[in-house]
This record gives structure tokens, sequence and C-alpha cells, in this order.
């Protein structure tokens, strides 16, 4: 007799942003969307290697680094350079890539 195998669910976890209210975490929509794209960047192939980096962006933009971790950014960009400011932006919230 031959047993028919089971599907496998995948039993996932509730991350929006209502499910971490329920469990008290209260982020603003900003903080949240942060978060998912450290999330989304975090588990791509090419990032794997530097779980630290991540980390310490998760703490920078909820705003538990102590103080003495936190400088401003330099602001650089230029108005007439529209190309690259989508790249700057992207740059300065989530680091440089290296090629």
């Amino acid at each position: 007799m031959f047993w028919k195998k089971k599907k496998k669910t995948q039993n996932m976890i509730d991350t929006s942003i209502e499910a971490y209210r329920e469990l008290g975490i209260n982020l603003t929509k900003e903080q949240f969307e942060d978060l998912v794209c450290i999330n989304l960047m975090a588990n791509s192939e090419e990032c794997k290697t530097t779980p630290t980096h991540w980390v310490m962006l998760l703490f920078k933009y909820l705003n538990i680094l102590p103080p003495e971790l936190v400088c401003e950014v330099s602001d650089n960009e230029s108005a007439d350079d529209s190309e690259n400011v989508g790249n700057d932006v992207f740059q300065k919230r989530y680091g440089k890539l290296k090629y």
C-alpha cells in the first residue's frame, strides 16, 4: 500500500504593522516601511554575508542607537542631477554597494 504524501504548508508569522501592535510594538508607518526594506535586502543572497550591517541599520531606524554612535549624514545632492538622486538616497539610507 502506498501512502499519499501530504502537502506541507508553510506556516508564516504575521509581520504586518497591526500584528506588531498586537505584540505591544508600536511602529510608525515610516519605521515599518524601513523594516520591510531592510528585511528584503538582508534576505537577498548578496547581503547574507553582512548581518551586522543590517542589525546596525535596524537599530538606527528604530532610533535605539546610543547618541555617541549617531552622526549627521552629509547632503551633497545637486538639484540638476536627478538621474542619480534615487541612487544617492539608497546609499545614504542603506550603504554603498561594492562591485
